[in-house]
């Protein structure tokens, strides 16, 4: 039996560039969301962090820059990690969630593409 996922905030499934540094490295992540909403997001990467940890995120939104302190939620190993914004500037969770909105709106780049015939041999 399927349980319905009530969410706080809406996802959209789009592919962002996007980086994670832990306070405990000195280096940064990169990794690529599957999904994101103005809460935060399921960010894919096989080196997989542990839930509870608080990470620096960068989500690039085109060539926008959006930062967020997270927590790590969930973990599938070798898959991904579910991130929670825990703060963020007002001005960045504003412009993500406008991403998001428009996103919800108009579709992301793929659906775009496939409305308007660009894509129809795409196996996409």
């Amino acid at each position: 039996m399927a349980w319905p996922v009530e969410r706080k905030h809406p996802r959209v499934n789009v592919a962002l560039q996007a980086e994670m540094q832990c306070p405990s490295e000195n280096f940064a992540r990169k990794v690529q969301t599957a999904n994101v909403s103005a809460g935060g997001g399921y960010f894919e990467m096989l080196q997989t962090l542990e839930p509870k940890s608080l990470i620096d995120v960068t989500v690039w939104l085109d060539d926008v820059k959006v930062r967020a302190l997270a927590e790590v939620v969930s973990k599938d190993a070798h898959v991904g990690n579910g991130i929670k914004f825990v703060r963020m500037t007002e001005k960045d969770r504003t412009t993500l969630k406008e991403f998001v909105e428009r996103m919800l709106t108009n579709g992301t780049p793929i659906e775009r593409a496939r409305r308007s015939g660009r894509l129809r041999n795409s196996i996409l």
